[in-house]
């Protein structure tokens, strides 16, 4: 049964807006992501740890135990909404239950053996030199040692955390369970050379192109010794929104406070793996999912579409929204002589200036006074004329230029955009 929208679309669209003005204060709320790094020290064991979360407040935890020469690798650290997270190592049947808040992190473990202890950390700062650069590498190590005589191959990972202003926790685990870590700092060259914990040396250089690292290291104690070379590559970067929802949409992003905005009211989740695509163009299809979700919330699945257009079969995956646009007013398809809606055709500016006007004033029965040419580029004759200029006295555009004014009405739009063309329609706070 299909919904009428009438009064309930002007109930669901106040409701919608009266409840992102109320979201919007906590738009932010639920992130952790960035890195933190610290100390913990314990009955039988004590060393330093570096933690990666992602903006979706996943990632790695690289632990250097400096009384027993030992470390792991977690690299499925999962935070709840309410900034706990626990795991147990499964190597070392050590557990660690942490609580992290928007200044650092804090918890405690204990081990199989009886070991216990607690560990904290601060946040690193989100803006530096490194920050586009820094994040999880991974790599190799191989080399020789030479011990009471005796010489033979070193192998194993090396693992590095660094944050944006450069500071760099080493992981190195070499095989046969014996390792070393520590803090060192990349240069503002890009060169890294220090000493770790346990007093190896480690050189090298972060190529911030290609987003890799590669050097030396040595170690020379009583009765041994050892070199050799290492190198990685980055896993993980650094959380660019280390404040917000989405891992391409940095703060200084232009439509970052709009993109935030939509993902607080439920009318988009992005695009996957945590990310936008803020650049990618809309298409007719997401288009009609955008303008439905905003129209009716998060919550609301469309009745089974029944193949209204013949370019939309009913199994496509977005023929259930197209068919409710269509009823709900706000689109008649693409060629209304062939019955079809073009759903994988790009926006266009003038589509969506008619779009988001029907969406806003309820559909088909709606009609926006007549054109008196502001924009250059809009003659009053246009299809999309009248629409266009209601869009701006409405204050959702102010077009593409200014001098002379233009609108760009056969421009695509993109994610981005349309972010912040519906924040602006529904006046989302």
């Amino acid at each position: 049964m299909r919904m009428n929208r009438g009064n309930l679309l002007r109930v669901v669209l106040t409701f919608l807006m009266i409840a992102a003005v109320c979201a919007s204060s906590t738009v932010f709320a639920g992130s952790f992501g960035g890195v933190y790094s610290g100390y913990f020290s314990g009955s039988e064991s004590y060393g330093a740890f570096a933690l990666l979360l992602r903006a979706d407040n996943t990632g790695v935890m690289l632990v250097y135990d400096q009384a027993n020469g030992g470390g792991f690798v977690e690299d499925s650290v999962a935070v709840n909404p309410d900034g706990t997270f626990g795991f147990i190592e499964s190597d070392s049947s050590t557990s660690i239950n942490g609580y992290v808040t928007s200044d650092g992190v804090s918890g405690s473990y204990s081990d199989s053996s009886g070991g216990n202890g607690t560990f904290y950390g601060e946040k690193s700062p989100e803006a530096g030199l490194f920050a586009e650069a820094g994040g999880y590498y991974l790599g190799p190590l191989e080399g020789t040692y030479n011990y009471g005589g005796a010489t033979g191959p070193v192998s194993g990972i090396l693992s590095m955390i660094i944050d944006a202003t450069g500071k760099d926790f080493v992981l190195a685990q070499i095989n046969g369970g014996e390792g070393s870590g520590g803090f060192l700092n990349v240069s503002s060259s890009g060169n890294i050379n220090g000493i770790l914990l346990d007093g190896v040396v480690l050189t090298g250089f972060l190529n911030v192109n290609s987003l890799s690292a590669s050097g030396n290291f040595s170690f020379s104690g009583e009765g041994g010794s050892a070199y050799g070379t290492w190198n990685a590559q980055r896993q993980i970067p650094l959380p660019v929104s280390m404040s917000g929802t989405f891992t391409d949409v940095p703060i200084s992003h232009w439509a970052y406070d709009y993109i935030e905005k939509l993902y607080a009211a439920g009318i988009t989740a992005g695009c996957g793996d945590g990310k936008y695509c803020p650049d990618d163009q809309v298409t007719r299809a997401q288009m009609a999912v955008f303008i439905e979700r905003a129209i009716y919330g998060s919550s609301f699945d469309p009745p089974p579409a029944d193949g209204l257009f013949a370019d939309v079969p009913v199994n496509y995956w977005a023929a259930d929204w197209i068919e409710q646009f269509y009823w709900d007013g706000i689109t008649s398809g693409c060629d209304t002589s062939t019955s079809k809606y073009c759903p994988d055709n790009p926006v266009t500016r003038a589509e969506m200036a008619l779009f988001l006007l029907k969406a806003k004033h309820y559909g088909e029965n709606y009609e926006p006074p007549t054109a008196t040419g502001l924009f250059a580029d809009v003659s009053p004759s246009l299809w999309a004329a009248d629409w266009i200029e209601q869009l701006y006295h409405e204050g959702i555009t102010t077009g593409c230029g200014d001098n002379p004014l233009a609108y760009c009405p056969d421009g695509q739009v993109t994610r981005g955009q349309m972010a912040a063309f519906l924040v602006r329609t529904l006046n989302l706070q």
